[in-house]
Parts: C-alpha cells; sequence; structure tokens
C-alpha cells in the first residue's frame, strides 16, 4: 500500500519495486509533468506500518530500504540561519606597490642572478611582499636557489605550459634541490616551471622544509607535480614528510607520471605512534595519467582526494592504482572518475593494511577484473565502499564477489554498501564482514566518513606569522625516476642550530646585516680565552672558520665577503659557555 501526492490518496500495489511504483503513480496522477511525493507509508499485508518514522525522509530515520541510508541528520530552524540583506562583490585590490626585483638575463650565471635578487627582496622589512620577477625564457640552474626562512616574498614567473613559459631547468651536479625554501616558509610561487632532465635521478626540483607547524599551510592551485611525460615519470609527485600538523591543500591539481605515488603522506611522530593532529592533506579536483598507486599513506599519514579523473597507462606498471601494502594511515576518496586500462592489476588492492579505507560515490571502471581485491590481516582495517558504480562488473557475473574481495583473515571491519553496475544499472547486494544482505552498523559508517566530513576549503588568504605559508599557483615540478617532484619536508634540514633573529645582544653584535664587502662583529668577554667564528650557508655547509685568542674585555673584528656568492649567511660565535649564531644577506 502507498500513500502520496499533495493530497494523500492509497493505492494497493503489491509484487513491485519502487521505481515502478513512482512511475505508476506519476502516470496516473500526472502524465505530462514530474509527480510530487509529500510522504510515504509503507504496510505490510497485515496492515502494519513499516516505516519507523513517518516523519522521516522517504523511509524514515531508522528504517532503510531502497537506496537510502538516513545517518545522523538534524533539522534546523530556518530563522537560526543569518542570511546578509544585500550581497555585494568586492571591490578593486588596493595597489600596494610592492617593490619589483628583475631578474636579468643573460648573465652568464643564472642562479646567482636569480639569488641576488631573492636576497635583495629578503632584506626588505616583513610585511613588504617584494615581488621577484623571472621573465620567460629558459634559465639553467647550476647551484640551489635558496629563499630564506620567513622572507615573506613572491616569485612571478611569466608562464607554465606552453608558449609564454618561465622555465628553470636543472644543470648542476646530483647535489640539489633546485629551488629551495626555508622554513618557516613563507612565499608564494606562480606561474613557472621546475625541470630537473631525467639524468639528474637525485635532484629534486623543489623542497619546502620546516613545513610543520599548527596553522601552517602550503596551498597549490593548478600545481603539477610529476614527471614530463609517460616515458620519464617521477618516482612521487608530491611527498608529505612528515608534515601532520599544517595543512596541504591541493586544488584543481595535476599530480601524475609517477611510478610510486601521485600523493604520498608519511605520518609524522604524533600519527605514527596512533595520536590525532588536526592538519589535512586534501586533493581536491584536478586529473592524473600515467601512474601507479595515486595516493599512498604510510606511518599513520591521512589523505583526503576528491573530484579527479584519471585515464591513460604507464610503460612499467605493476600494480594498481591504490596499492596499500604493510601500512598504515587513513585514505579517503570520493567522486571520482578512474579508468584503468586492460590491466592485470585491481584499481584498489590493500595486504596487511591497518587504518581507514573509504571509497564514496566514485565511477571505478576497468575491462574484466575484480576491482578491489584485500588480503592480508585485517586487524585494525576499516574499509568502505558506498555508492560507487563499478563500470563493466557485470562481465564479471554481475555480483558483489567479482569486484569486493575480500580473503582477510581476521576479518577487516569491511561494508559494500549499496554500489552499483554500469551497464545494466543494477545495486549489487550488501556485504559487510563478508555477509551478504546486511546493512553496516551506523558507528562504523561514521568511523569511514569522518576525514570526508572534516576537510578544509578554506581560501589561500595569508596565514599567521612564524608558520608556514606557501602558495603555488600555476606551478609544474618535474622530477625523476628516483626523487618526488615536490618534497614537502616537516622538519629543518639546515644544520646550522640557535639562530638569533635579533642581531643584538648582551654579548654579540653583527653590522651591517646587509653585507657587500664587509662586516663588523663586536663582542664583549668576560674573561681572556679562545673565541671561535663559523661561517655557514643556508644548506649548513661549512664556509669558513677562524679562531682568535682574546683578553677580557669589548673587542670588534672585521671579516670580507670576498669570494662568497651572493646568499644568506649565519655566523655562529662561540667562546666559552657563550653560543650565539647571526643572520646576514650577502649582495654583490
Amino acid at each position: 500500500m502507498f500513500t502520496g501526492g499533495a493530497s494523500p490518496k492509497t493505492y494497493n500495489i503489491t509484487n513491485t519495486t519502487p521505481y515502478a511504483i513512482y512511475e505508476l503513480i506519476e502516470t496516473v496522477e500526472n502524465p505530462s509533468a514530474w509527480l510530487e511525493v509529500n510522504e510515504f507509508h509503507l504496510f505490510d499485508s497485515s496492515g502494519s506500518d513499516l516505516t519507523a518514522d513517518n516523519a522521516g525522509l522517504i523511509t524514515g530515520a531508522d528504517e532503510q530500504w531502497g537506496v537510502f541510508y538516513s545517518l545522523d541528520n538534524n533539522i534546523v530552524d530556518s530563522s537560526a540561519i543569518a542570511v546578509p540583506d544585500t550581497v555585494s562583490l568586492p571591490g578593486t585590490p588596493v595597489n600596494m606597490h610592492r617593490q619589483i626585483f628583475d631578474v636579468p638575463t643573460g648573465t652568464g650565471d643564472d642562479a646567482l642572478a636569480i639569488q641576488s635578487k631573492i636576497d635583495s627582496a629578503a632584506a626588505l622589512p616583513l610585511g613588504s611582499k617584494p615581488v621577484v620577477h623571472i621573465p620567460n625564457g629558459k634559465f639553467n640552474i647550476k647551484r640551489t636557489i635558496v629563499v630564506p626562512a620567513g622572507s615573506d616574498m613572491q616569485l612571478i614567473g611569466d608562464g607554465v605550459g606552453s608558449g609564454t613559459i618561465t622555465r628553470l631547468v636543472w644543470a648542476g651536479d646530483t647535489t640539489g634541490p633546485l629551488l629551495h625554501c626555508m622554513g618557516p616558509s613563507r612565499v608564494t610561487i606562480k606561474d613557472m616551471l621546475l625541470n630537473v632532465p631525467y639524468t639528474f635521478t637525485g635532484v629534486e626540483p623543489l623542497v619546502i622544509e620546516d613545513a610543520d607547524q599548527v596553522g601552517g599551510r602550503i596551498y597549490g592551485n593548478q600545481f603539477h607535480a610529476g614527471g614530463m611525460d609517460v616515458d620519464h615519470v617521477s618516482d612521487v609527485g608530491i611527498f608529505a614528510d612528515g608534515v601532520e600538523n599544517s595543512d596541504i591543500t591541493i586544488v584543481c591539481g595535476g599530480p601524475g607520471e609517477c611510478q610510486n605515488g601521485a600523493i604520498k603522506a608519511k605520518g609524522g611522530p604524533v600519527l605514527s605512534s596512533g595520536g590525532n593532529t588536526n592538519g589535512q592533506i586534501s586533493c581536491l579536483s584536478g586529473a592524473s595519467g600515467a601512474s601507479q598507486n595515486l595516493f599512498s599513506v604510510t606511518d599513520g599519514g591521512r589523505i583526503d582526494a576528491e573530484g579527479m579523473w584519471y585515464e591513460g597507462d604507464m610503460v612499467s606498471r605493476t600494480n594498481g592504482l591504490i596499492d596499500l601494502e604493510d601500512g598504515s594511515g587513513k585514505l579517503s576518496l570520493a567522486c571520482m572518475a578512474w579508468y584503468l586500462d586492460n590491466s592485470p592489476y585491481p584499481i584498489v588492492h590493500t595486504n596487511n593494511f591497518s587504518g581507514n579505507l573509504t571509497l564514496l560515490l566514485n565511477h571505478f571502471n576497468q575491462v574484466r577484473r575484480a576491482y578491489c581485491v584485500m588480503e592480508g590481516s585485517g586487524m585494525g582495517y576499516n574499509v568502505l565502499g558506498a555508492y560507487n558504480d563499478w563500470g563493466q562488473s557485470d562481465t564479471l557475473g554481475g555480483t558483489a564477489d567479482s569486484v569486493w574481495v575480500d580473503s582477510t583473515s581476521p576479518d577487516a571491519d569491511a561494508a559494500f554498501f549499496r554500489n552499483s553496475a554500469t551497464h545494466n544499472l543494477f545495486y549489487l547486494d550488501n556485504v559487510v564482514d563478508k555477509v551478504h544482505n546486511e546493512l553496516p552498523d551506523s558507528a562504523s559508517l561514521l568511523n569511514d566518513l569522518a576525514q570526508l566530513r572534516a576537510v578544509r576549503t578554506d581560501p589561500p588568504m595569508d596565514r599567521a606569522a612564524g608558520v608556514t605559508d606557501v602558495k603555488l599557483f600555476r606551478v609544474s615540478t618535474w622530477g625523476t625516476g628516483k626523487n618526488a617532484a615536490a618534497h614537502f619536508i616537516s622538519a629543518a634540514k639546515t644544520s646550522v642550530p640557535n639562530v638569533t633573529s635579533n642581531p643584538q645582544t648582551d654579548f654579540v653584535t653583527l653590522f651591517p646585516t646587509v653585507v657587500q664587502q664587509n662586516y663588523t662583529v663586536r663582542y664583549e668577554l668576560p674573561a681572556a680565552g679562545e673565541v671561535t667564528f663559523t661561517v655557514y650557508d643556508v644548506l649548513g655547509r661549512l664556509v669558513s672558520e677562524k679562531n682568535i685568542a682574546e683578553t677580557g674585555g669589548i673587542h670588534q673584528s672585521v671579516f670580507s665577503v670576498d669570494g662568497m656568492r651572493s646568499g644568506t649567511y649565519f655566523l655562529k660565535f662561540v667562546s666559552g659557555s657563550v653560543s650565539e649564531t647571526k643572520k646576514f644577506v650577502v649582495t654583490h
């Protein structure tokens, strides 16, 4: 029995489907337009109402039939929702008159030309947001370009892709990286290609270090990280190496042409020990291709990826598009459209994985293969496949067991729920913990959906001072077969300790801090003793060292920067128990 319509009417209908009921009522009530149904009442042959909550949406909050699962719904009073009286567009941005440092071409040393402009920009007061403009053309980079920590500048090219393009190409030795952003990094990079030719197997195009602070973020819009093409793939596109407090947000991204992960997330000390942080790694919309193991999590790492297209194949495929092997973490995939060429590997494979894998509202298409294969121990493994379309699964017999192969032992907490197959538009059986025609419990569903529901999509506004704030707009990084195209590191790589931001202290003063020829160090010793002056570059490499025997009292020593390239340096002063480090910038 069915009751519906604007004015309640009752129809006695038996042995048919919900959609057939809808078609019948639509034809009887309004054959030329859509039928609006206000409420369903379901009765069995004895007249008992089977709908647990008559006020619920179609089926009621406690009753599941058809394809709806009512969970954690809340009704909000419309009067409690604040609505602005008017909506107006923002005005024209204020011209901030940023100082622009144009990089010259044809100098014979492109790395030095770029570095000198970066160092000049870094010498300006914080908040100035100066622009280092790198014009279109090819720049041969023979040594690492360094962006000093906390400098808050902009590196702007003239384009990426084809036509007008700013292209920085590695031409140095095997040490790299090409561009090194010191941390906490505060820099905006736009419209350029960072290219490491495939012969330099150990050099990374982009490294952002000390990138893990509460409130920090790396934001990419139209950011590609991977290999040059299907024949020259990178090992990993984006490697989030221990970043667990900062957000990594990629919008309209294109990580791809990768052998072992378009995006790989490795947990830091908190996540790897089973704890929790508020950081997120999100890839929201975009496309990828010519890759395998698209999203990889280890050591408790976390990735949420939504709304991405994948098509194409790679030369030396050894697994499918997701391969979680002997790792741990959380991976959520939603609203994907993925097609895997005729391959012997399943689209999704797990083995001895612990953590959460959530597959929601995806379209997975593959020719005559099992789509999701789960092996090994299921201890601590929670996996949900819900409302997905499994493409040509009907060619395998059209059953859940043909696409959802669960051989975990002990059993994983696994739910295959309300999925469909394309060609015949039918719903596959529910399979919960290897039991057919069961529904998952709400606690498991909420656990599996928690990461998806918590995703932040904040705009790329400036973050607070002192934390990582990197923005990448229309940037491509081309890596090689043994490295990451973009490496985001939680800790600092530089070995220089205890850098003092204030050049004035009771014991040591260094002036000027922007040096062209000489700088002076003034210091006061309480007693006679040996004094050591050690100079390091930004990568922690020793530049010079000098020892002086001094008497007690006030002294001054003058140092020349002859022979030192333009860039940022650190002077470490040690005398007895006194140890201080000062930063200065050399410009020529």
